[in-house]
């Protein structure tokens, strides 16, 4: 456990979220998106998201 912590406290702000990005891509086209869709769909998320913090 501490182990997996002190791995995402060296993991960089900007590669955690491409790992993130690419998760929920993986995940929309295992849901039957095709990839420009899935590709879409994970922008969107990130966009809205971005927009509701300050």
């Amino acid at each position: 456990m501490l182990e997996r912590l002190w791995h995402w406290i060296k993991t960089p702000r900007a590669v955690r979220i491409a790992q993130e990005k690419r998760r929920l891509q993986r995940a929309a086209m295992d849901a039957g998106c095709s990839r420009a869709l899935s590709v879409r769909v994970v922008a969107i998320y990130f966009k809205n998201d971005l927009e509701e913090k300050p």
